[in-house]
């Protein structure tokens, strides 16, 4: 699904919340729910349902799905996530915030070092900093014959080490 750019205000960090886009009116003619949007003008027209969730919007404030989804507690939260997506890619709702995925793929960091104690140290700390779950994250540090204190400061962290005996040159 498609994600607009959005420049009021506005940061991508956080959860995931919506709100009406400025030009956006939620309104009824003739009995039916409309959602209009004045640029470019489109009218669409929605269920009752849908108007109850939306009438919950403004332009202003940003609401995220667990607020939305007490106004309408027959839907569940994967077809309120995929309604609101579906408006926010035709361009009659704001997003900001991420959507946190609900598998994270396993990830493997491969650290070459050699003589870099220091350095190597600095690098692990960060890694060890990330916000990953550590089931699906490995961190191998290969160490290329090291003459310095690097494979010892290296074996203080959670990672696993490929020790080089002999330093071996490129191969060209």
């Amino acid at each position: 699904m498609a994600s607009q750019t959005v420049s009021r205000n506005m940061t991508n960090s956080g959860p995931l919340a919506y709100r009406l886009r400025s030009s956006t009116t939620l309104t009824g003619h003739n009995g039916r729910h409309l959602l209009v949007c004045g640029r470019p003008f489109k009218v669409l027209v929605i269920s009752s349902t849908a108007e109850s969730i939306l009438k919950n919007l403004s332009e202003s404030e940003f609401k995220s799905i667990p607020t939305l989804a007490q106004s309408c507690s027959t839907l569940s939260k994967d077809y309120l996530f995929d309604f609101l997506e579906d408006l926010c890619a035709r361009g009659y709702l704001d997003k900001q915030g991420t959507h946190a995925p609900t598998v994270h793929p396993s990830v493997s960091i491969i650290i070459p070092v050699r003589n870099r104690a220091q350095q190597i140290s600095a690098c692990l700390q960060s890694l060890q900093e990330i916000d990953y779950p550590r089931e699906n994250l490995e961190i191998i540090v290969i160490d290329d014959a090291s003459e310095d204190e690097s494979r010892k400061i290296i074996e203080e962290f959670p990672v696993r080490l490929l020790k080089v005996p002999v330093r071996r040159h490129a191969s060209f």
